[in-house]
């Protein structure tokens, strides 16, 4: 593994770890932006598939380890709800190969509704408790338009900017 992604990993982890103490500290819920997703999406980018993939599987399971937050029933759905999102945009990139802001918007919102759904059925088994929405809607439609712009420009930049 090249040292760039061994640092991006470390600096992702070492965000994750810290995520609330830093919440705390400044009081700000940081854990409304989605860190993980935006690891997650910024690795999809800078590093490789694969990392990207590993990155999935361990954040949520760091987080969990770290700090026994969330629950390991949330960690498994938010597991999943980043591997379909990371899963989806793979796909319909090879497919489509339109528009990678749309790509990415789609595959959020589809992962999103997945992890709704799962969250709606695992609250009527009473498997888990809480709101079914805790992150406002306007923050959610923010990280969408945010990760889906990052994208969709940093794209734009290296297809202008090809490397010699």
């Amino acid at each position: 593994m090249k040292i760039r992604i061994l640092l991006f990993n470390l600096c992702g982890l070492l965000l994750i770890y810290f995520l609330p103490e830093i919440s705390g500290f400044s009081n700000i819920p940081l854990y409304l932006f989605e860190p993980m997703r935006v690891i997650v999406i910024i690795a999809l980018i800078h590093t490789s598939k694969q990392n990207t993939y590993f990155l999935v599987v361990l954040l949520p399971v760091l987080s969990y380890l770290f700090s026994n937050h969330p629950s390991i029933i949330k960690t498994t759905i938010v597991s999943s709800e980043l591997l379909l999102n990371i899963f989806l945009y793979f796909n319909l990139l090879a497919k489509l190969k339109t528009n990678k802001f749309l790509l990415m918007s789609i595959s959020i919102v589809v992962s999103k509704i997945a992890y709704y759904l799962m969250k709606y059925l695992l609250m009527q088994f009473s498997l888990l408790t809480g709101e079914l929405i805790a992150t406002p809607l306007y923050i959610q439609i923010s990280i969408v338009v945010i990760l889906s712009g990052y994208v969709y420009l940093v794209d734009k930049i290296a297809l202008t900017n090809p490397k010699p």
